[in-house]
């Protein structure tokens, strides 16, 4: 008789970035230090020489110098005469004048930015039997619990918009902040809360807020709050046997090993640790200063990206591509990490949970098999709901 075989994707978390720039699927290198007034930075405009310029986002040397070679070929461009290489995937070379190198680095520092994306985590599994009934029923129930857990990661989602709204109004938000980024830079909906927040927009309303230590501790209780409930609505009732459904297969029970998540944690421990906060006792309380002296830093961060966005933006003639790069480092690596510590944080209390339940729906039927295939990461440029 011929095994089936069936195997299926578990989304879970779909992370979707707006706010200029979305995080890139891997951490990027620091850019070295920039040079102070030396000879070296005071060179000669019209010196030729050679220079190596490192690619820290869009690691694809060879199409970057074609589109320079295609711009520099025009005798009217300000890149003629200057010679456009490349030896690895993630360096060019520059040889010419100051003036024209500075040019085309001004060029490849709008091309190497991180890109507004979406970030994927899917878990697979893979479950076979030679009964086609078995089958078709375990495969109607995993469906369920996938859906389930994919409604309860959107809810979560959900209500930490809300929170963020309804916790930090605007007229809580520092003003002096606000009125910079908003009226001075001129980026006048960034805290705007009458949309759709991604998880950046949320970051930057949580960071902008006068008391951001007081602010991220409120919207953990409440946060808490949420997942007491729905844990006691949906999350740990496991899957439930009906009348006419079978009783565990005794054999596969005893073999069977439920998927190690750490209990011990609090339930979005690692990314409020991640703003500052710590649990101590059962009540979350600011880390010293942490969340306080972070808010500063994100701040800090904000702005000089803002700064340097909009020089890009309506000034590129002089725009200074090292100040652009070293900004959206400092921006983007902030973001990596709260990104980093949600999704482990959902992992935990969504995903894993939920391959258990899995793993007891086929422990009912002993002709059918579970595999777990494992996780795969998934990094796209479009804006998915």
């Amino acid at each position: 008789m011929i095994q089936l075989r069936y195997c299926c994707w578990l989304l879970v978390l779909t992370s979707i970035f707006s706010m200029t720039y979305g995080q890139t699927p891997t951490s990027t290198p620091t850019p070295p230090a920039k040079p102070s007034n030396t000879s070296l930075g005071q060179e000669d405009r019209t010196l030729i020489a050679g220079q190596n310029v490192k690619l820290y986002y869009l690691r694809e040397a060879t199409k970057i110098v074609g589109l320079l070679n295609a711009i520099a070929s025009d005798s009217s461009s300000e890149l003629h005469g200057l010679t456009i290489g490349s030896a690895t995937e993630d360096e060019i070379i520059l040889y010419g004048p100051k003036m024209k190198r500075d040019q085309a680095r001004r060029i490849i520092s709008m091309l190497d930015l991180p890109l507004p994306g979406v970030n994927m985590q899917m878990w697979g599994i893979q479950i076979s039997s030679r009964k086609p009934d078995d089958m078709a029923e375990v495969m109607r129930r995993v469906r369920d619990e996938i859906d389930r857990t994919q409604q309860a990661v959107r809810d979560m989602y959900d209500e930490l918009q809300k929170l963020a709204r309804e916790e930090i109004e605007d007229k809580e938000l520092d003003s002096r902040f606000s009125n910079i980024l908003e009226y001075t830079l001129g980026y006048k909906f960034a805290l705007d809360a009458n949309r759709t927040l991604s998880l950046s927009d949320i970051l930057l309303r949580m960071l902008a807020a006068n008391q951001p230590g007081e602010k991220t501790k409120d919207i953990a209780k409440l946060l808490d709050r949420w997942y007491k409930d729905y844990k006691v609505d949906s999350l740990r009732g496991g899957p439930q046997i009906r009348a006419g459904e079978k009783q565990p297969c005794k054999a596969k029970r005893r073999e069977q090993r439920p998927v190690a998540f750490n209990q011990n944690r609090h339930p979005f421990e690692r990314f409020f640790e991640n703003r500052g906060l710590q649990y101590v006792g059962d009540a979350w309380e600011e880390n010293g200063r942490s969340a306080s002296e972070a808010a500063k830093r994100g701040k800090v961060a904000v702005l000089e990206f803002a700064l340097q966005y909009g020089q890009l933006v309506h000034n590129p003639a002089n725009l200074e591509p090292y100040y652009l790069q070293q900004s959206v480092e400092a921006l983007n690596s902030r973001l990596q990490a709260a990104t980093d510590a949600l999704n482990l944080d959902i992992q935990a209390l969504f995903v894993e949970p939920t391959l258990d339940r899995i793993r007891e729906i086929v422990s009912e039927f002993c002709d059918v098999e579970y595999a777990q295939v494992g996780k795969t990461t998934v990094a796209t440029l479009s804006g998915v709901q």
